[in-house]
């Protein structure tokens, strides 16, 4: 399942047969920008960039440009919206990233408001867990990926990954409560061309994506530029 952005809309690719993999459309109208809620295929989504799946299937899909968490139900692929517009006071949501934990909290990384973010789909009660991370706001890249099976240190621990055009950059390692901080990159300014890896920028120049292993004791990043 992907996040087809510019599209707006989520696809699914059937691996059954690995030589010829086939990929349609699960929720959303491809190349039709809106908000829609109903059966997937006539439900409409906004710029969606990201999305995970819930242990009974339920997908939860971070519609961007609609400031919103659509909801696309595993028995009969209804979307639905959880939460929409300003969940935290008067900000409006910016849901770049969200994650899953291990008690199937949903764990969001709100860009613009420079908060991450958890929300229970239970009660739909949203809480921020770190106000003002670092490289994040208008005009920037974060990510984030949640150690629900304890692979990297303690369950639930919150691997976030920044980056700003201004070369403020990080790679941080937070508690569950936010109340724990482990700073793994140092960031830095522009590197010189062809001079791809500099000691301490562990998840790259730049860093863009980051996920947790779930079954080995690893994390891999990813550094766009």
């Amino acid at each position: 399942y992907v996040a087809d952005t510019g599209n707006h809309r989520i696809t699914r690719t059937d691996l059954t047969n690995p030589g010829n993999p086939v990929t349609t459309t699960y929720a959303g109208i491809p190349r039709t920008a809106g908000y829609l809620d109903g059966p997937a295929r006539q439900a409409q989504f906004s710029s969606p960039y990201t999305l995970d799946m819930a242990p009974d299937g339920t997908m939860y899909v971070g519609d961007r440009m609609n400031n919103a968490i659509r909801v696309i139900s595993s028995d009969d692929q209804t979307v639905t919206t959880l939460v929409r517009g300003a969940i935290i006071g008067n900000e409006t949501f910016d849901p770049l990233v969200l994650r899953m934990d291990s008690k199937d909290n949903l764990i969001v990384g709100d860009s613009d408001n420079s908060h991450i973010i958890r929300v229970d789909p239970r009660t739909r009660q949203a809480t921020v867990v770190v106000q003002n991370i670092p490289a994040a706001g208008t005009q920037s890249w974060i990510w984030l990926d949640v150690d629900k099976a304890s692979a990297i240190g303690p369950q639930d621990d919150i691997l976030f990954v920044g980056s700003r055009g201004d070369s403020n950059t990080a790679v941080r390692r937070y508690s569950a409560d936010g109340n724990r901080v482990q700073e793994l990159n140092r960031g830095g300014t522009e590197l010189p061309d062809a001079f791809t890896y500099r000691n301490g920028e562990l998840a790259g120049h730049y860093p863009w994506a980051v996920a947790i292993s779930r079954t080995e004791a690893r994390w891999i990043g990813m550094g766009f530029g």
